[in-house]
Order: C-alpha cells, then structure tokens, then sequence
C-alpha cells in the first residue's frame, strides 16, 4: 500500500469511530423506561521512553539497540462498558546501534618501488549508530477493569527520512604482507601501516512501517466528577515492526575502498546485502487522560 492508501485508510475509520459515538451504553428501569444513556469521550496526550532497536538478519553482528521514544496525542470513545476504542497521531524516534564481529579484509596493492604486497585491514570496536524518526497513527481497542486496563492496537508509521541516517564509528589496523618476508610490515605510519580511528555517516532511506502495539497499565484517579474525570496512567508497552522498513542493496558492500589506501566509504550495516530490518521498541508509557461524560437521563420514554 502507498502513503496515499495508509492516510486513506486512516481517514475512514476516524470516521468510522465518529459514527460510532452515537451508539450508547443506554439503562432501562423494571418497567422498561430508559433510565439514562451514557457515552464517554476520551482526549489523551502521552509521552513514553524505554529500548529501542533496528533488529536485522545480517549475519555475524550484534544488534545492541538504543533508547528510543515517543509522543503524542489522541481521542477515543466508550459506550459505558469495559471497552474504549482510540485514535491519534505521535512522533516515534527509532535510535539502535549494531555491532558486527571483528573483521578482516585484503586488498592487492603496490607500495612506492613497485613491488606488490598484500594490504591487510583489520577492524576492530566497530558500531554503527542509527536513527529513525517517524510520524506514527496508532489505533487501539483498550479494556479496562477497575484499576487495571490494556490495549491492543496496531500502528502505521509514516518515514521522516531526511533526518535517518547511520554513523559508523570503529579502529581500524592496516599492515603489509610481502611474500618474500616472513613478517608483516606494522606501525609504519609513513607507508600506511598503523592504527586508527574511521569514522563516516549515511543517509538511510526508510519505508512505512507497520507494527502491532500493545499496552498494560494501572489508571490513577486525579479528579472525579459527573461531567468529566481526570486520570493518569502508567504502563509497560510494546511495539513491533512486522515489515521491512530500510531498502537495501544487496550488490553493496560494507566498504567501498579508494585508490589510496586510506581513504575509504562505509556503507551501513543495515543496507549492504539482502537484509531484513525490523523496528522494535519497548518501555514505559505516560497518559494523561480528560474524559468528558456525557449522561442524558429520560424519565418517561419507554423501551423501544
């Protein structure tokens, strides 16, 4: 599905639970006349922080994720039962971190007087740092008894892709093999051969992303009345990216070397080979919730 699908989509079920607010939890007393109606009206606003990961297939790495957050606002509906149904719109900020096991590459070269050698790169502590944001709209179906609610609910997140980007950090070792020496040629600082830092960052292009939320927590009354109620709510959530959200190149590799031997292009982890990357985030969540009651009471109508 297109943006253009997602927003559409969307759209028709905000409608949908529009329409839906007409329905009401309605009371009848013993001799059938309706008692009152009830229906409530949900505004939220919510902030949430906890671990954060761009989990990957790549083989031979370790991805060790970040923190990540979100926040944002919403509105929903309830019928006087356990059930409420939500809608809203947040920002997510997706960070991690992936850490591939050391690793060993050769390039054939020739030094200054012409004879051919080995070049020998060794790569060590090397982390790559990434970070995702996204306009999220999630909708959930919230269960509540007594003190004590959980949601389930699905999200589509929207990429902000001009601000993802990967940052490789890591030291890299470089010595010479020479075939007609026993040793290789280290800490030679004028022939290239010695220890130090890489660094290099990426633009990362992201696709939508589809995840599956869920949340359980403990309500905190604050203010109580017949026309509205105030209430926090603390809680453990959970989201995850069921698609693939970063497009790849599986001909790229993970560095791009130069003619010089020094200069060299680190392409992310996450785009080089035919990789799967998943989002995954995890943590507690903050909501404030003002509800506004809506009662009407009849005294003589009767039971339709």
């Amino acid at each position: 599905m297109t943006k253009t699908a997602y927003i559409k989509v969307i759209l028709l079920l905000f409608v949908v639970l529009q329409t839906k607010g007409s329905v009401v939890a309605t009371d009848f007393d013993s001799k059938g006349l309706v008692v009152r109606e009830r229906r409530d009206q949900f505004f939220s606003a919510w902030a949430a922080a906890g671990y954060s990961a761009l989990m990957t297939n790549m083989n031979h790495t370790s991805p060790l994720g970040f923190v990540g957050g979100l926040a944002g606002i919403g509105y929903g509906i309830g019928f006087g039962g356990p059930l409420s149904f939500h809608i809203g719109a947040e920002f997510a900020l997706l960070t991690s971190s992936t850490r591939p096991f050391a690793f060993t590459q050769t390039r054939d070269a020739i030094d200054t007087e012409g004879m051919a050698f080995e070049m020998i790169y060794q790569y060590k502590s090397y982390r790559e740092y990434q970070q995702a944001p996204y306009v999220n709209i999630p909708i959930s179906v919230d269960y509540s008894y007594k003190k004590f609610y959980c949601a389930l609910g699905a999200k589509v997140g929207l990429p902000l892709s001009w601000q993802a980007y990967a940052k490789t950090s890591g030291n890299l070792k470089t010595t010479g093999h020479y075939n007609q020496f026993i040793e290789d040629f280290e800490e030679m600082p004028n022939h290239y051969f010695l220890t130090s830092k890489v660094t290099d960052q990426n633009t990362l292009v992201m696709g939508i992303n589809a995840i599956v939320h869920g949340e359980i927590g403990y309500n905190i009354d604050l203010e109580s009345r017949r026309e509205y109620s105030k209430t926090l709510r603390i809680a453990f959530f959970a989201d995850y990216g069921i698609n693939n959200i970063v497009k790849n190149d599986p001909t790229q590799s993970l560095v791009e070397y130069n003619t010089h031997p020094m200069r060299m292009h680190f392409n992310s982890l996450l785009t080089t080979n035919d990789n799967r990357v998943n989002s995954v985030m995890g943590g507690i969540k903050v909501t404030f919730i003002f509800t506004q009651h809506i009662v009407d009471c009849y005294c003589n109508t009767k039971k339709k």
